[in-house]
């Protein structure tokens, strides 16, 4: 058993498997609290191996093209951030930057700005996700609604995308999918305006 941690290595997500923390196969991105997570700062590192694709080499005798020294930061069991670095560092490197790492993170008002903009961003996911999950149990109603004779032509019902798409005899099954995993789902008549304007703040 193990848990893994997401990071981003040229526009692709990396899975990192640990056996550090509590070992549940839970999967963690920055801004994730880690369950099993010492308290305070801790800095962990982890030798990666890439092959020609990109993906990551665990046996021994695998052909290793890419090499990159991971570093992860866990502040009060928030995963914050990681860092990489090309090639295997030597030991004393790595000694080195775990110890500049704590240092940068002891900073309170560091540590207190990345906490708040992870918890903003969960906030931000967890609306995101309640309104995509109510659209999708309106499509269920609106396709019982239709399967009784209904022809669904409500002053609400004629600007839905899902409502047209069942309409013109899309598989509801399939609306259900947009409407949770497309992101063209989230504007519209209903949406819930949950992906924050980073320059909100600054406008008249």
């Amino acid at each position: 058993m193990f848990d893994s941690l997401n990071i981003e290595l040229d526009g692709r997500e990396l899975e990192i498997q640990t056996k550090r923390f509590d070992c549940i196969l839970e999967t963690y991105r920055p801004g994730d609290c880690i369950a099993g997570a010492t308290s305070g700062i801790a800095v962990y590192f982890d030798i990666l191996h890439l092959d020609a694709d990109g993906k990551l080499v665990y046996s021994a005798d695998g052909v290793r093209v890419r090499t990159f020294t991971l570093f992860v930061v866990i502040a009060h069991g928030v995963f914050v951030t990681y860092r990489l670095y090309d090639g295997e560092s030597t030991p004393e490197a790595i000694a080195q930057k775990v110890r500049q790492l704590r240092e940068e993170w002891l900073d309170s008002s560091r540590l207190q700005s990345v906490l708040v903009e992870a918890l903003q961003t969960k906030q931000q996911q967890i609306r995101l996700m309640q309104t995509r999950l109510n659209r999708a149990v309106a499509v269920i109603d609106s396709a019982r609604r239709l399967r009784t004779g209904d022809p669904l032509d409500g002053i609400f019902d004629r600007f839905r995308e899902e409502t047209q798409r069942l309409t013109k005899g899309e598989d509801p099954l399939e609306v259900v999918a947009w409407v949770l995993m497309n992101e063209e789902a989230d504007s519209g008549l209903f949406r819930d305006n949950t992906r924050s304007d980073p320059l909100a703040e600054y406008r008249l």
